[in-house]
């Protein structure tokens, strides 16, 4: 094969071959334009169905707490673990079930991870979102565990009280809502002063 031949293919090569931009950029436009449709991104969509199988109970969420630094720390449980010996269509079936719960309240709760209100949740707020709601959680279970006190709570998070007092505010709006709406109920929480 001749020098001038081999260089040809290697460009073909770098660059793909013909057409194969074409479909790449076919192929893009889709996966983008089904993204805008759903109006949230891939991994915001995670994240706000994680939210929903905690709220629906398909994933049990609890906090161990590490005794020498008081913080706690999340542990995920499946709910849905079928029985061993289940009939494989009515397995199925249950399963199709609390997969629909589960997409139900996430397409519900979606509107409200829409921190800016753009019609779109990017990633980063579904982020912002899932943490919230599991501080909630969290506090919510301190609160049961241990008391209500600024510095507990701030202890168990490994925040400071301030951003502890602020996060509660926001988590107390958000958990209002959605309450209201009668999309969900989240935990209540209770943060008093030292």
């Amino acid at each position: 094969m001749s020098r001038v031949a081999l260089a040809v293919l290697l460009l073909l090569a770098a660059d793909g071959a013909p057409g194969a931009q074409q479909k790449e950029s076919s192929d893009l436009e889709a996966y983008l334009a089904g993204i805008r449709a759903a109006g949230i991104s891939e991994v915001g969509r995670g994240q706000v169905s994680m939210v929903a199988g905690i709220c629906c109970g398909a994933t049990i969420l609890d906090y161990r707490k590490d005794e020498a630094s008081g913080q706690y720390w999340p542990s995920y449980m499946s709910a849905t673990c079928p029985k061993p010996n289940a009939d494989p269509p009515e397995l199925e079936k249950w399963k199709k079930l609390r997969r629909s719960e589960t997409d139900m309240l996430a397409d519900k709760l979606k509107l409200y991870a829409d921190a800016d209100g753009s019609g779109f949740v990017t990633t980063a707020e579904a982020s912002e979102f899932r943490d919230l709601v599991e501080f909630g959680y969290l506090v919510a279970q301190v609160n049961r565990d241990e008391g209500t006190s600024a510095a507990l709570i701030a202890r168990a998070t490994g925040a400071s009280p301030e951003d502890v007092a602020r996060k509660t505010k926001t988590y107390d709006a958000l958990a209002r809502r959605i309450a209201e709406a009668g999309v969900t109920k989240l935990p209540e929480v209770t943060l008093t002063a030292d």
